[in-house]
């Protein structure tokens, strides 16, 4: 939260005044984080109390970040009485920030925060006054047992985790709060196009929720990590080991306006990829050979496009070894492909049907609708009209495709179809949804 939570947050008492949380030198963050977290710990003794873990060499810090992993509820009025805090401001059921004096002085009952809403420009407003006191923010989040591990790796060593998921990113790997997963390529190539519904998750397999063997599969040193990092230096060469920084996946990245006003929020992660990297590329990133079945990748013309897309094809195959994870692969991959399939066929019809029709709008839709119920295909690949209908996931309308899965085929043939089918399957389709709500 950056230390300044409670700078945009008003207490209960309008009279109360805004606390002074200043960013920390090494030696308070230090002192503040051992006692806090003594404090933590003797107030929940079931949980794990994790105190993140900080980028090396930085030198002030906003707040103090804390994981808090348990099976029981955590009551934050109650914490911040046992704590100390001066005050406390809940940030829904699983975190919370506390303030809590430098100099260890513990007042009376804490006060409650509430955040400003962004959308209430006429809410009441911080007060103007600010506490001469200095306090210190405490960032606290909870978390499931089973889930602590991943949740500190991927929040821990500022942008850590970041880097790594920006060095992956291009070859099919994400990561994110809940694990490193393979993302299909046909994902990405139907994200931009919006006549296709689909979620990250409809093309995403979770690999691994473990950190050392998320590592390890990605040819960074478990021991390292948990050993800590003493320089930036150190940290940026251990993360330049991952086996899949390939030069022609880092560097094809977008730059738009958001991208750029992000990064400069981001000291450690632009510090690796504009300054670090480009400086020990050739030590750090030599270009891998691709493995033979890598050639099956297909060819866009572009030596650059192509390289990488061989590089992806074999890091989805190592992975799938690695983690034994083909069969889930194929399901989800075969799903996809029929859903991009059919929402493509949809886009492509609906002028068809529309210039059959003569309708347009809501009437089209309809009728586009009813297509996905009840077109079918016959032993022959004969579009047909189905005698049953059909869910809409479970529609044939792929089958007006060509190979190139983006044109129709036997246009001419489908056209006629259309024309001299699209009343009766309209007809089925009221017939089907009258009779539902009879």
């Amino acid at each position: 939260m950056g230390g300044d939570a409670f700078a945009q947050a008003v207490s209960q008492s309008e009279d109360h005044p805004t606390l002074h949380t200043p960013r920390m030198d090494p030696a308070t963050y230090t002192s503040l984080r051992d006692t806090y977290t003594q404090k933590l710990v003797s107030c929940l003794p079931s949980a794990r109390v994790l105190p993140y873990k900080e980028a090396p060499e930085k030198t002030d810090y906003g707040d103090i970040d804390y994981l808090v992993a348990t099976s029981d509820a955590v009551n934050f009025s109650e914490l911040a009485q046992h704590i100390g805090a001066a005050a406390y401001l809940p940030r829904g059921t699983n975190t919370a920030s506390f303030a809590v004096r430098h100099d260890g002085h513990v007042g009376s009952e804490p006060t409650r925060y509430t955040q400003i809403a962004s959308d209430r420009p006429n809410a009441r407003q911080p007060s103007k006054t600010v506490t001469l006191e200095l306090y210190a923010q405490v960032d606290l989040a909870v978390a499931s047992l089973d889930e602590a591990d991943w949740r500190m790796f991927m929040a821990s060593y500022s942008d850590l985790s970041g880097i790594i998921g920006n060095i992956i990113r291009n070859v099919g790997f994400t990561l994110n709060h809940s694990g490193l997963y393979l993302r299909l390529r046909e994902l990405d190539e139907a994200k931009p196009k919006n006549y296709i519904n689909v979620s990250d998750s409809d093309g995403m397999v979770l690999l691994t929720d473990d950190v050392s063997m998320a590592l390890s599969f990605l040819g960074l040193d478990v021991s390292s990590y948990d050993a800590g990092f003493d320089t930036l230096a150190d940290m940026y060469a251990w993360v330049a080991g991952c086996k899949y920084l390939y030069p022609e996946a880092i560097f094809k990245k977008r730059d738009t306006c958001r991208d750029r006003q992000k990064a400069r929020s981001r000291p450690v992660f632009t510090g690796f990829f504009d300054e670090w990297l480009p400086s020990n590329k050739p030590a750090f990133a030599p270009v891998r050979r691709a493995s033979s079945d890598a050639t099956l990748a297909p060819s866009t013309g572009n030596v650059e496009e192509d390289t990488l897309s061989a590089y992806r094809l074999e890091a989805l195959q190592e992975s799938l070894d690695c983690f034994s994870k083909q069969q889930d692969y194929t399901t989800k991959h075969s799903t996809l492909i029929r859903t991009v399939s059919n929402a493509t066929a949809a886009y492509l019809l609906k002028p068809m049907i529309g210039a059959a029709s003569g309708r347009q709008g809501t009437s089209l839709t309809e009728i586009l609708r009813a297509f996905r119920r009840w077109v079918g295909i016959d032993e022959n690949g004969k579009l047909v009209v189905s005698e049953k209908r059909h869910m809409d996931k479970e529609a044939l309308l792929y089958s007006v495709l060509d190979e190139s899965g983006e044109a129709i085929r036997e246009r001419e043939v489908v056209e006629a179809w259309i024309a001299e089918h699209w009343e009766e399957i309209r007809r089925k389709e009221r017939m089907t949804a009258k009779e539902g709500s009879a």
